[in-house]
């Protein structure tokens, strides 16, 4: 007869039936604890791994209290089952500790508990003031690797639905209610990567919020240029029970309540009572909160006023204004806009945010000019307008235009500026003034006087067109020496050229600047010799700014070329013209390249030793032959000329000669090449 030996203790896991051993069974991965309203308790798991061994039943414990005793309150027999309700306790009111074991239906084996888990208990504290302060324990320490990180937190307005407000890794938690005189009951859940919740027992109490919601920034105030009615816009509150916004204006003394706006995403009010056209005008605003709580006064706003005035003699306007003050961020700038004789408001100028005075010029004569200005904040969405201050120009008449009609280079250091003025204007004259920048700062070149006539040219010649291309503007000048008209802005175009090894001469350029319309297209004109003309070579797009002229046709001159650009406007302008720019003349130089055969036969398909030469200034040119023992057999300066093989009207004998070219470079660098040449018969 076999012997029958078990052992049944947690700290000796082996199970021996005569010669079979048998492992101890694997507990259930208990991962949430979920109480709940009644204050029952389920309990979620998942069951073991099926290790073989034969499956009886679950076996759940319970406590009050962590270090036990635990009573057996269950078993379940189905392997699959996954959770259990435990109704004999109210959980809301104490806390409970569970634990599951799993039991073999061969010879009553049993596995080691699971892990203990804890309901969790919440515990809410009511400050008396709308806070509610928010503690509980968690269910297992330390937290289960399947659980998730963050605590959920529920809250219900009684009677409305829970709703989730907030989370937190903490086991407590600060809130600050928005009731008025109401419950306000709380859960808190935690998730496990099983699909499960931990849910806490429910807390709670009747809240009272007396504490006011958190101060409301002002924007921006503003006045409406058109009507001047003053607007006043703030940031959304972002606290849940905002209700609505009380608007103040101070009257020199104290504040003033002049409205409430109700809702918690207006931000926005109009004060149609304003008389901020005529005086600039302090407001504020206090938040109310769904408890009719107030707060304190946000930071006052004030309205920008502006004042215009005339000076009649300096043909200026100025513009003055208060600063805007208490801008979130600060005042970057302000923006003058100008309307004219009733028509649309236009950007005029600009002034820095320490500055709050702006001088307008030249108005038209007897027009009347309509001002705002605009404060633009560092944080670009902030911005306030002033009111609208209007003055007649009482001044002289100003010239109708001042245009250039183009800048084009004459030569090497001169720019010829053509200009076209309005002769009927009262002008002492003209200003022609010269800037590397197109927004420049632009310095005087030349003052020409007024003589009647409405078309001259001005030369400039004082500049490096080779290097740098130079802006033009033509100021018209008054009899009280004031600057009344500026012209358009025109640029000057800069061409370069670049000799390439493929006999290929790049030219680019840029674009010529100041037409209204435009350029139309581009006129290429070449000089294939320093002492020939410039002619026509080709058109091109006005898109287009390069060029490649393939100049292997010419490789018998010095291979100097030079090249100018012309700019044609694209259509007649407003005044009837239709006008074209020079650029500067710009000049390279190919390459030279000379070809020295290394053996040749007199009477033979290649009879005549002689080098092939491209590109190379022959006017130095020398060629001259060696015999091996340094007897000169040929010489030449011909460059057209070769070595036939002869000496002295001899057939030469056949061998290895020497030979010694020299020429200069088109750069003035003088070249040397010797080799050798075998005669062949």
């Amino acid at each position: 007869m076999q012997r029958l030996t078990y052992l049944l203790f947690w700290s000796f896991p082996l199970f021996f039936i005569s010669d079979f051993i048998f492992a101890s069974p694997s507990p259930p991965s208990l991962r949430s604890i979920a109480v709940n309203v009644s204050g029952t308790v389920i309990l979620y798991w998942i069951p073991p791994t099926d290790t073989g061994v034969n499956f009886h039943s679950y076996i759940l414990y319970r406590s009050n209290n962590p270090a036990g005793p635990f009573t057996k309150i269950d078993s379940i027999f189905n392997y699959s089952q996954n959770s259990f309700t435990d109704i004999a306790v109210n959980a809301n009111s104490a806390k409970y500790y569970y634990y599951i074991i799993t039991r073999t239906d061969c010879c009553v084996l049993l596995s080691a508990p699971s892990d203990t888990l804890s309901t969790m208990r919440l515990n809410v504290v009511n400050s008396g003031n709308g806070i509610a302060y928010l503690s509980w324990n968690a269910i297992h320490a330390p937290k289960l690797p399947s659980s998730s990180a963050w605590f959920l937190i529920y809250t219900q307005y009684v009677p409305s639905p829970y709703v989730l407000t907030d989370s937190t890794q903490n086991l407590n938690f600060l809130d600050t209610t928005t009731a008025c005189n109401s419950q306000v009951n709380y859960r808190i859940e935690l998730k496990d990567a099983s699909g499960t919740v931990s849910i806490s027992s429910v807390d709670g109490d009747i809240f009272r919020d007396l504490i006011p919601t958190s101060l409301t920034v002002l924007d921006t105030v503003s006045v409406n240029p058109y009507n001047g009615n003053a607007y006043i816009s703030w940031n959304k509150n972002l606290t849940r029970d905002t209700k609505g916004y009380i608007i103040y204006k101070f009257n020199g003394v104290s504040w003033d309540s002049i409205s409430t706006v109700y809702g918690y995403n207006n931000t926005a009010y109009t004060n149609l009572l304003s008389n901020a056209a005529n005086v600039s005008e302090k407001y504020t605003l206090s938040t109310l909160d769904s408890c009719n709580n107030s707060t304190g006064f946000s930071i006052a706003h004030t309205t920008i006023f502006l004042k215009t005035s005339l000076n009649k003699c300096d043909r200026m306007i100025h513009l003055e204004w208060n600063p805007y003050t208490n801008m979130n961020g600060g005042v970057s700038f302000y923006k003058i806009f100008v309307s004219k004789n009733s028509g649309l408001y236009q950007y005029t100028g600009s002034t820095d945010g320490s500055e709050s005075s702006f001088d307008y010029s030249p108005p038209d004569a007897d027009s009347t000019y309509c001002f705002f200005v605009q404060a633009i904040g560092n944080v670009s969405s902030k911005t306030s307008s002033s009111n609208n201050s209007c003055i007649t120009a009482d001044i002289f008449k100003e010239p109708l235009f001042t245009y250039i009609r183009s800048a084009t280079v004459a030569s090497s250091t001169e720019v010829d500026v053509l200009c076209y003025v309005d002769s009927t204007a009262e002008l002492a004259s003209f200003n022609l003034m010269r800037s590397d920048n197109a927004a420049g700062p632009f310095d005087s070149v030349t003052t020409v006087y007024a003589n009647g006539a409405s078309g001259f040219v001005i030369n400039d010649p004082g500049v490096i067109t080779n290097d740098k291309y130079y802006f033009y503007q033509l100021e018209s000048i008054d009899s009280c020496g004031n600057v009344v008209s500026k012209s358009n802005v025109a640029k000057t175009m800069v061409t370069k050229s670049v000799a390439e090894n493929n006999f290929i001469n790049l030219i680019t350029w840029d674009d010529y600047e100041g037409w209204n319309n435009g350029t139309g297209y581009f006129n290429i004109y070449r000089r294939i010799t320093p002492s020939s003309t410039l002619t026509y070579l080709a058109s091109v797009a006005s898109d287009v700014h390069e060029y490649r002229d393939d100049v292997i046709g010419y490789y018998t001159n010095e291979g100097q070329f030079c090249y100018k650009i012309e700019a044609v406007e694209r259509t007649l302008n407003v005044f009837g013209f239709k006008d074209s720019s020079f650029s500067n003349e710009v000049c390279n130089w190919q390459i030279p390249i000379t070809y020295v055969p290394n053996a040749f036969t007199p009477y033979g398909n290649n009879p005549v030793f002689t080098p092939s030469n491209v590109f190379v200034d022959m006017s130095n040119y020398s060629f001259v032959v060696f015999d091996r023992w340094g007897q000169k057999v040929f010489e030449t300066n011909d460059p057209k000329k070769g070595w036939t093989g002869s000496y002295k009207n001899h057939d030469a004998p056949a061998g290895v000669y020497v030979y010694l070219l020299q020429y200069f470079a088109n750069n003035g660098t003088e070249v040397k090449k010797r080799g050798t040449v075998t005669l062949i018969k």
